[in-house]
């Protein structure tokens, strides 16, 4: 049995984040879907939740998604 691969989806819109949880919700390794608005919100929630894969949107309030995977990836490399 393959392990259950949690989610983070960070996205400002709100539609866009539903529609890949629908998408992801077929997918049969994914686990719990986890959602962000911002970019400091999804750090805060990789922190938190340490999720094994995230969807990152580039243009996101508060810290653009861009800066927000650059700190990820020094923070937590394995995600």
């Amino acid at each position: 049995m393959m392990d259950k691969i949690d989610i983070l989806i960070a996205d400002d819109q709100h539609r866009a984040r539903q529609s890949l949880r629908a998408l992801l919700s077929t997918w049969p390794p994914a686990g719990a879907v986890l959602e962000a608005a911002s970019g400091r919100e999804a750090l805060r929630v990789v922190e938190e939740s340490q999720p094994g894969l995230v969807l990152m949107d580039a243009r996101l309030p508060e810290l653009d998604g861009l800066q927000a995977t650059l700190q990820l990836k020094i923070r937590w490399p394995g995600i």
